[in-house]
């Protein structure tokens, strides 16, 4: 059986990217991206913001920030889901994410991005 793991995700930053530089030299950015869905029910419109954790490593995430990446920015991110587990005082949790392979900037923070 054929097995896929592959997201696209269109949305704004949260908040700004948390970069950290690890002793074997790797980079990694993480950033969370507001995908938001409307729609229509009984005439009167709803919404739903998604908060999507996103990680990025190296000249991936060097390349974003350098051209710009900051909070308020659209984007549109492609990668694959990824899963966190951890343990902390006995009770086992988890997380669910995004690693991307790839970000494209589609305006910057700050710019008009209706």
């Amino acid at each position: 059986m054929l097995q896929f793991n592959h997201v696209i995700i269109k949305g704004f930053l949260g908040q700004e990217v948390k970069m950290d530089y690890l002793p074997s030299g790797a980079t990694k950015g993480s950033f969370s991206v507001a995908c938001t869905e409307r729609w229509m029910k009984d005439g009167e419109k709803k919404e739903k913001t998604n908060w999507i954790p996103v990680t990025a490593w190296g000249k991936i995430i060097e390349w974003a920030v350098d051209a710009g990446l900051t909070k308020g920015s659209a984007v549109c991110i492609i990668g694959s889901l990824e899963e966190d587990r951890w343990e902390k005082d006995g009770k086992r949790f988890s997380k669910i994410g995004v690693k991307a392979q790839h970000i494209d900037i589609i305006s910057k923070g700050g710019q008009d991005n209706e």
